[in-house]
């Protein structure tokens, strides 16, 4: 009996091949677009930020995530250190993450 299962390769071709865009679906927001309100893959794809809210706060939302984008970045590689940065013999992932992190604390003005 043959499978009906489909395999897909990447994300991205999973995306393609379900009709999903990447990303999120409010005017130049950027971020990937993972919630929807939809159950069958059809609807828009919204990031955690734009989910939800009523578009007329969309453009505040975008120019904010905007303006925090450092601050995102930096929660990205403490709760993700191993897909920004590679260890070596001498150091490891977490290491290289602290070093950069602690610098990118200083750097920021609230």
């Amino acid at each position: 009996m043959k499978s009906k299962l489909v395999k897909y390769g990447s994300q991205e071709e999973q995306q393609q091949q379900l009709g999903q865009p990447l990303a999120c679906s409010a005017y130049g927001c950027g971020l990937i677009g993972t919630l929807s309100a939809g159950t069958t893959g059809e609807g828009k794809f919204y990031c955690r930020f734009h989910f939800g809210v009523k578009p007329n706060k969309n453009d505040q939302i975008t120019l904010r995530i905007h303006q925090n984008d450092k601050l995102r970045n930096i929660f990205d590689m403490c709760t993700n250190p191993e897909k920004f940065f590679k260890g070596n013999d001498k150091t490891t992932f977490f290491d290289l993450a602290d070093k950069k992190v602690s610098e990118l604390q200083f750097g920021l003005v609230f």
